[in-house]
């Protein structure tokens, strides 16, 4: 007498789910990178905000509007405000050329912290314009 060959259980052929265990490895990674992403772009997005304000407090320099370096760094420190305590204004004239040095740390720019704690850095930027008055 023959004996039936045995035949695998029906759970061990079902395949449903493989993808769900592997996705679920892997979406920490997915997250984190889209997290940086927006962070990144962030950080980025907030550069060009203090580059903005540090030209607008230049050419108020550069006309006559703001007399001192006093005056120009309380003009960006209000206007950073919403964005940063922490900025660190530099500004002078020489030769006729007025120029505003703006530092802010990273940190301050982008929300998360998830990429910005892992690097302690500052955004800086630089204007020059040429004095009109």
């Amino acid at each position: 007498m023959k004996l039936p060959a045995p035949q695998p259980l029906k759970f061990a052929k079902n395949q449903d789910g493989n993808a769900t265990v592997e996705m679920t490895l892997w979406l920490p990674f997915i997250f984190a990178f889209f997290l940086a992403i927006g962070e990144i772009a962030l950080v980025f997005y907030g550069q060009s905000r203090v580059l903005e304000v540090a030209q607008d407090a230049t050419r108020q320099a550069s006309i006559g509007r703001l007399q001192t370096s006093a005056e120009l760094s309380t003009y960006v420190t209000n206007r950073l405000a919403p964005m940063t305590q922490n900025a660190v204004i530099q500004s002078g004239s020489s030769k006729g050329i007025i120029t505003t040095v703006v530092s802010v740390p990273m940190n301050d720019l982008a929300p998360f912290g998830f990429f910005t704690n892992l690097i302690a850095a500052n955004v800086t930027v630089a204007t020059h314009q040429v004095a009109e008055f």
